[in-house]
């Protein structure tokens, strides 16, 4: 009983029941060698009696044995042990222990308090009951057995539950890695405590790495092109000091010497106190598409009239020599831009603006319109635009093609 009550609630202190466990192991043994039993010394007579309508019980007589309050010892051990766990309990802020804690030690105490009642007054011949009759016993069981059955139960249905949680991950990994594999995606995660990296199946091959096995991040930055390597780096510091986003584009350097181009993203997972622990996400090689916008780079560069590629959001993504010449901005400075800057497009009935190429429609987008353009010092300059729209990486682009008009216009 004392055994169930620690191992239940883990509370009390553990000395007052293991004294109490030795009293009872003495009095045991006094049963059995000092008088009729420890508690009788002497039987001087068997009574038999009548209880509940039932004849010839039969109850013993005699001298009761000193011994017996080696065995009430213990039971003053094993209420006080009770008590310390009650008191333990309730010191908490768990509501549920200190219910469970209330109905537990409260039907064993009753239990107790009453036996030690029926026992002494059996032995001073005052209760004509049979002496293995233990009623006092039953509540105390019905309530242990529901304790137990309670947790048996809840046990049964959080085994279903984990179960289940398991099937659902099982399939979710599944279909995360067909998805994967069909992109052509691999997964990576990189702990930051001892400094390794472990990739997939299809990230091992992209990378150049072992897969499912530690791999020292010297090992992987080691095949990084020396020139994206601080890119690299930076990109970690950032997503490690509070950022949490890690999103790269750098070149890997293969045996052969070519260069293939990979982009790495993920996010930073944090422990409790806020420190980072992981960074884990997705290797995907993008060399196709690398390499087709340095293709469009090129074909947008030589052309002899100014050339300007707009993403989605309406700013500048490329922009070739003669357009920084015709809107007077240092080479390279009209990158990031946006269009609105450099060109009033809101004046361009029916011409979608930037931001929406997808639903520019052809007739329009081939229709060259003269508008009023803004240079890089503030003056204006005459120039006839036209937009197209196109695709990049699934994105809506627009191509806008720039020729300055001012000497036909002074004409």
């Amino acid at each position: 009983m004392l055994g169930f009550l620690w191992l239940d609630l883990r509370a009390g202190w553990l000395s007052l029941a293991v004294i109490a466990v030795v009293l009872r192991l003495v009095s045991l043994v006094a049963n059995f060698v000092g008088g009729e039993n420890s508690s009788f010394q002497t039987i001087v007579e068997l009574r038999q009696v009548q209880a509940w309508g039932i004849d010839a019980f039969v109850l013993p007589v005699g001298v009761p044995n000193p011994m017996i309050m080696v065995g009430q010892a213990s039971i003053f051990f094993t209420m006080a042990f009770i008590a310390s766990v009650v008191w333990t309990v309730m010191r908490g802020n768990d509501a549920a222990k200190k219910r469970r804690a209330l109905i537990v030690c409260g039907s064993v105490s009753i239990a107790i308090v009453c036996s030690v009642v029926m026992m002494w007054l059996l032995v001073q011949g005052n209760l004509p009951i049979p002496l293995a009759v233990g009623l006092t016993l039953v509540p105390m069981i019905l309530v242990m057995g529901y304790i137990l059955g309670g947790d048996v139960v809840r046990a049964s249905i959080m085994a279903r539950q984990l179960q289940l949680s398991e099937q659902r991950l099982r399939a979710s990994e599944e279909r995360m890695q067909v998805a994967m594999s069909a992109a052509d995606v691999g997964a990576w995660t990189w702990n930051l405590d001892n400094d390794s990296f472990w990739f997939s199946d299809i990230g091992s091959r992209l990378s150049g790495q072992p897969a499912d096995s530690p791999v020292s991040s010297e090992a992987v930055v080691a095949q990084v092109y020396p020139e994206d390597r601080a890119a690299f780096w930076a990109v970690r510091d950032q997503a490690v000091r509070g950022k949490s986003v890690f999103s790269v584009e750098l070149r890997r350097m293969l045996p052969d010497g070519s260069l293939r181009w990979l982009t790495a993203r993920g996010r930073a997972e944090r422990q409790a106190e806020g420190m980072p622990l992981l960074l884990s996400g997705v290797l995907a090689d993008i060399t196709e598409r690398r390499q087709a916008e340095e293709r469009l780079k090129r074909i947008v560069e030589g052309a002899p009239v100014g050339m300007l590629v707009c993403g989605p959001d309406g700013r500048i993504v490329i922009a070739n020599h003669r357009a920084h010449q015709v809107f007077m901005h240092p080479t390279g400075a009209m990158t990031g831009l946006p269009l609105d800057q450099l060109l009033p497009t809101h004046a361009l009935p029916g011409i979608v603006a930037p931001g929406a190429a997808a639903r520019t429609e052809a007739d329009e987008a081939a229709q060259a319109h003269e508008l009023t353009g803004r240079r890089g010092d503030g003056s204006d300059v005459a120039v006839e635009v036209a937009f197209t729209a196109m695709q990049i990486n699934d994105a809506s682009h627009v191509l806008v093609s720039v020729a300055d008009i001012s000497a036909r216009k002074l004409m």
